[in-house]
């Protein structure tokens, strides 16, 4: 026999079990959470069992279900209390539709409590919680009530946008009366008459799918205004006959209470536009809709009918000219205490056509008076209310202006700073990697190579700290102007030189015109310095080689006066910058998302502004002229003093900031390989390397150097294109790239099934969790964080490689030579075996064709001769004519030990002759086919 909810509940009352919390939940709300006060004791049951049980997800539950209760008491103070706790409880544990939940409920609440914007915040953690578990098709009512905050803050367009967006998740599960609300709320989102109509037609049609009656009688309702707000009171007429209609079919008292109210109201207006002439078929209609009311007694109170009754009764009587009883139905309403304006300005009017039809005139012309100014102050306020709304959406689209300015500011610092730890990191991995070598090389060549990316690197590191540190103290206002005297031509000539090293090596021709006599001049030297050698490097760091950078030096001044402006302009030929980015260049933290920027050109977006502002602080001006494909121009103007005569004893000597960090005296190595001498051995595993620093690729190289043969990539597509050719035996590859990331390269090498067999390090600065995670997510092999010692790398890459010869040795012999897999990746044994099935499965099938050739694998799996054959070998350790052999080879057993075919049509069916089949046979099985066939008689 079946129990009740009620007797399982029983039956459960001394069980010390949480299955009575689900069940008293339940019991709630098919009771409609009526009556409240045995459904609050119930509810406050559960959650005490919650506490007991320490079960978070029920206890939450619990808690959002008693705010209900208390929120349906009008206690809305007590039900945000229970919700804030549910969300306190909810995320003490694993739960994450509790946690969403209890945030949803809170926001709900805090919405009702007009409480907007904290509203919304609620509602956004628990659209991040669902959103996290890719749960989209769970946020449709919290993007209807982030809508409903949005419009009450007068955010109409961004309400619509989330309105839509509900829509769209209610219409994808086919969950009609959601769709129905938001269109329906979504009319009260403007005041174009058009959409308004589209919107309720919209909320109607999705309404009538779902039957639901309650959603077509507020749209109904809506209806109505709309028509008496444009004018058509006909159609008023009509929709309010067909809401009376509708809710005849439900079993609502209040809703028809609802229903016969607008009917007569609609009629009542109607005829107001036709008075004197009134239709007497209408009004005996308005009547029957009026005893209607009467009838319902208490429950037309609930419908707002003693806020309408007065007016409606003075319209009746003055409309079946029983003109005594409209004017004592309006001074009545006019003598109450609280009273409704718009209702008051009516009566005005019913009493002064009351008066006017029993010939009291004077009375008539002053309660026309009265409605007349009633009527001016009313559009005032309507007026002061409207001006109101806009000047408060103002102040709203004000805030969110500078809530997304200051989100901005706050994506960009993280920008930047996830761009300096990986900036610190390379150079530190540069630092402490090769100073580990030289302790443990007696090799002077190495050594000294080792040492000079330490110096280049340290220096690197030095700059960068003093930049940080420039920028602080200007933030800080501890930065001034220190003036000495330096001669003008002899400082320009100093900073030029220390860049020709650069310019020699990158191949880049660096000019400088002096547009200017000789002059002494009184200059903050260091921050000009410093200025010339951010611009400087910047046209350096996008030029490419055989282009050209200039340097152009003025000055204008007058003999009799003691200033003159300096006039300094760098330039250079190369990539130029996007019109996008042009007005951004001076922003601190601002780095232009470009593909093609490495690590090393890309920078940290302080050097320029560092430039900009200590330009600013000596009175001067900076500004950039530039078009992409055709380079970029760089103008600084400054106003410096000209040094008197008895100043020039002493001229300062300046040094140019020194650009170690920028010259490469060590050429990089071919991007290919320059191990030539070991291509040759095939037993020598290849690693490729991805990397956009090239004193990573030499440190690097000084690993694995005499170990392996080493492929280089500098950017992410380039080490796409090497992977696929070469299929190498490991690939090595930093995140941060240009191109392509590393996260991207690492999931396009693992979704390739050309490729998919190969194992992936990836390494970066990123050191937090979610990074690995996804690093681990994208098929990572293993996760290298920098600085990384070369021992670390070293073993890592040692123990990938020996996973794969175990996983070839096992692809090739499997278990006919007893090996286990259980130390392997299962999947990628899977998938590799799938892989060389449908290769075997392919090659088997054309063992009888006479055309059959390697050619014809090549073109059935898409791929040349050569990564044919470095794919076959890096899964078997075979050559493609072995593995066909050995495929032929097994074919053959199979065929003879089912003694159907002679040796002869054996060796047919294998695509041999019978003389070779029969060495083959005997170099492989080590008998001949025919003893074969005797010893498995």
């Amino acid at each position: 026999m079946e129990l009740s909810l009620e007797e399982t509940l029983a039956s459960l009352k001394t069980t010390e079990r949480d299955d009575r919390i689900p069940l008293l939940m339940h019991l709630c709300v098919l009771k409609g959470y009526e009556p409240l006060e045995e459904c609050q004791s119930l509810l406050a049951e559960a959650v005490e069992l919650g506490e007991i049980y320490e079960n978070h997800a029920y206890c939450a539950n619990a808690l959002v279900a008693l705010a209900n209760v208390h929120y349906l008491r009008n206690d809305i103070e007590m039900a945000l209390e229970k919700v804030r706790k549910a969300v306190r409880v909810s995320e003490g544990g694993p739960d994450i539709y509790a946690i969403a939940n209890a945030h949803q409920a809170c926001g709900t609440l805090l919405f009702v409590n007009k409480q907007y914007e904290e509203s919304q915040d609620s509602l956004f953690q628990a659209m991040q919680v669902l959103k996290n578990q890719g749960l989209d098709e769970w946020l449709g009512p919290i993007y209807n009530t982030i809508a409903l905050n949005k419009r009450e803050l007068h955010l109409y367009e961004e309400a619509i946008d989330w309105f839509l967006k509900g829509i769209e998740i209610a219409e994808s599960k086919g969950n009609m009366e959601s769709a129905a609300i938001a269109y329906h709320n979504m009319a009260d989102c403007t005041k174009d008459p058009a959409k308004i109509k589209a919107f309720l037609d919209k909320s109607f049609a999705y309404s009538s799918k779902a039957e639901d009656q309650r959603m077509l009688s507020a749209t109904f309702d809506k209806y109505i205004t709309y028509f008496h707000s444009v004018g058509d009171l006909e159609s008023m007429i009509q929709m309010s006959k067909q809401a009376l209609e509708e809710a005849e079919k439900g079993q609502s008292p209040r809703r028809l209470a609802a229903c016969h109210l607008s009917c007569c109201r609609a009629l009542l207006i109607y005829m107001d536009t036709q008075y004197p002439s009134i239709d007497a078929d209408m009004l005996k209609q308005a009547g029957q809709h009026y005893q209607k009311l009467d009838d319902f007694g208490d429950l037309g109170e609930e419908a707002h009918v003693s806020r309408a009754k007065p007016l409606i009764q003075a319209r009746l009587a003055l409309f079946q000219s029983d003109y005594t009883s409209a004017i004592d139905y309006g001074n009545a309403y006019l003598n109450r205490e609280v009273k409704e304006e718009e209702v008051a300005l009516d009566m005005h009017r019913i009493l002064s056509n009351s008066y006017e039809a029993l010939g009291d005139l004077q009375a008539a012309l002053d309660y026309n008076k009265q409605y007349t100014q009633l009527f001016i102050e009313l559009e005032k306020k309507r007026s002061s209310k409207e001006i109101e709304e806009l000047y408060e959406q103002y102040q709203t689209r004000e805030r969110q202006d500078q809530i997304k300015r200051l989100q901005e500011l706050e994506e960009l610092k993280t920008r930047f700073f996830s761009q300096i730890t990986h900036e610190l990191r390379t150079p530190l991995t540069l630092i402490l990697g090769p100073a580990q070598l030289i302790q443990n090389t007696k090799d002077s060549k190495q050594q000294i190579s080792q040492a000079n990316i330490i110096e280049r690197n340290a220096q690197r590191l030095l700059d960068l700290v003093n930049q940080l540190l420039d920028v602080s103290k200007i933030e800080a206002g501890m930065m001034s102007v220190q003036k000495s005297r330096v001669s003008l031509s002899r400082f320009i000539d100093n900073v030029i030189k220390s860049f020709q090293g650069l310019a020699r090596q990158r191949q880049i021709q660096l000019d400088l015109i002096l547009e200017t006599e000789e002059l002494i001049l009184l200059l903050d030297t260091d921050k000009l310095n410093k200025i010339l050698y951010n611009l400087l490097s910047n046209a350096f760091k996008f030029t490419e080689e055989q282009g050209r950078v200039i340097c152009q030096v003025s000055t204008k001044h007058k003999e009799t006066e003691s200033q003159a402006t300096l006039e300094i302009q760098v330039s250079d030929n190369g990539r130029g910058i996007s019109p996008e980015a042009i007005s951004h260049v001076f922003d601190r933290y601002y780095q232009e998302d470009k593909g093609t920027f490495t690590t090393e050109t890309k920078g940290t977006g302080i050097g320029l502004n560092l430039s900009k502002e200590l330009c600013e602080l000596m009175q001067g001006e900076l500004s950039v002229e530039s078009a992409l494909g055709k380079g970029s121009s760089f103008r600084l103007v400054l106003p410096v003093d000209l040094a008197q005569d008895e100043q020039l004893d002493t001229i300062s000597e300046v040094q140019a900031i020194p650009v170690n960090s920028l010259i490469d005296e060590e050429q990089p190595g071919p991007l290919t390989t320059d191990q030539s001498s070991m291509e040759q051995r095939k037993d020598i595993p290849v690693i490729l390397f991805i990397e956009d620093t090239k004193d990573l690729h030499r440190y690097v190289k000084s690993i694995f150097k005499d170990q392996y043969i080493l492929l280089q990539a500098f950017d992410g597509i380039r080490g796409l294109e090497i992977a696929r050719e070469r299929l190498p035996d490991l690939i090595i590859s930093d995140v941060m790239m240009p191109g392509k990331d590393g996260f991207e390269v690492c999931a396009a090498i693992k979704e390739d099934e050309l490729t998919n067999h190969i194992p992936v390090i990836l390494l970066t600065g990123k050191t937090a969790l979610q990074s690995r995670i996804t690093g681990f997510e994208k098929g990572a092999d293993a996760y290298l964080a920098k600085p990384f010692s070369a021992q670390e790398l070293e073993l890592q890459s040692k123990n990938l490689l020996a996973t794969s010869k175990a996983l070839r040795a096992y692809l090739s012999a499997g278990d006919e030579a007893g090996l286990g897999k259980e130390h392997l990746n299962k999947t990628l044994v899977k998938i590799q075996s799938s892989y060389l099935d449908k290769m075997r499965s392919f090659i088997e099938s054309h063992l009888e064709d006479d055309n059959f050739s390697i050619a014809m694998i090549t073109r059935a799996f898409n791929m040349s001769r050569s990564q044919l054959y470095r794919k076959i070998h890096s899964l078997t350790g075979l050559s493609i004519v072995e593995f066909i052999r050995k495929i032929r080879i097994k074919k053959a057993i199979e065929l003879l030990q089912t003694r159907e075919y002679s040796v002869s049509e054996v060796a047919y069916k294998v695509g041999c002759s019978a003389s070779y089949f029969s060495r083959l046979f005997v170099k492989h099985v080590g008998q001949s086919p025919s003893s074969f066939l005797s010893n498995n008689s």
